[in-house]
């Protein structure tokens, strides 16, 4: 207001030069202002704008019938979307979406092949997409190899199943036959490592096992153990 007052009082030459110096006050004033706004925005470019994630050295790992999934953070990244597929060429679907850099992937299936893939996320919005990251066929889920120890009438099984990729068990069958190239016959189940059978038998008994993974796949039968010592035999 007191700009304007001086301006309608200014005569001549004064009045003129006013009127300039209040011209270049709103010039330098407006250049302020958008020097701000072209800050402001870069900054928030900078913010939605993150790297694209890279696998930690080794992963996707798979452990046993599981694979781990680990990946550097990437600065700007306030979260990441996983994908899965059974297609290399194909993004396939949302795992899952976490603000960890790591993921335990239980749900895998014998003889498959997987891809996995990283998106950084920024705003809400999916930014940068890493590279895919493969897991190749598992084989099916392999036949354990039994020893055992005999006492009491009766005999102690024990299960060794070195998965080395395969699947993973879930239970063990237990079979049996009075002869090495009989018929085995089906005595019982075993979720755990160990299978007890009540021996009564006064002959020479042998005995096969299998491994049945989630899908209820079951592998082939174990090589023949006969049991006729109180020791342990591979």
């Amino acid at each position: 207001m007191k700009i304007h007052r001086r301006l309608r009082r200014g005569k001549g030459k004064e009045g003129k030069e006013d009127m300039a110096k209040a011209s270049r006050g709103k010039t330098a004033f407006k250049a302020i202002l958008l020097i701000a706004l072209a800050v402001f925005a870069s900054v928030g470019f900078a913010e939605e704008k993150a790297a694209a994630p890279s696998w930690s050295p080794g992963f996707p790992m798979l452990m046993d019938a599981q694979v781990m999934l680990m990946w550097i953070r990437v600065t700007g990244a306030a979260s990441y979307n996983v994908y899965k597929s059974e297609k290399k060429d194909e993004l396939g679907n949302l795992l899952i979406k976490t603000i960890e850099n790591n993921y335990l992937d239980t749900d895998i299936q014998g003889d498959r092949s997987y891809f996995y893939t990283v998106k950084a996320v920024s705003n809400s919005v999916e930014v940068e997409t890493s590279a895919v990251g493969e897991i190749l066929k598992l084989r099916p889920v392999q036949a354990p190899e039994l020893a055992y120890w005999m006492g009491n009438n009766m005999v102690k099984l024990r299960f060794d199943n070195a998965h080395n990729g395969s699947a993973l068990p879930i239970f063990y069958k237990v079979y049996k036959s009075n002869s090495e190239d009989g018929i085995y016959q089906l005595v019982g189940t075993s979720q755990g490592d160990k299978y007890t059978d009540i021996y009564i038998e006064k002959t020479i008994v042998y005995y096969k096992a299998t491994a049945v993974d989630k899908n209820n796949v079951e592998s082939a039968m174990s090589k023949s153990l006969k049991v006729e010592e109180a020791r342990w035999i591979r």
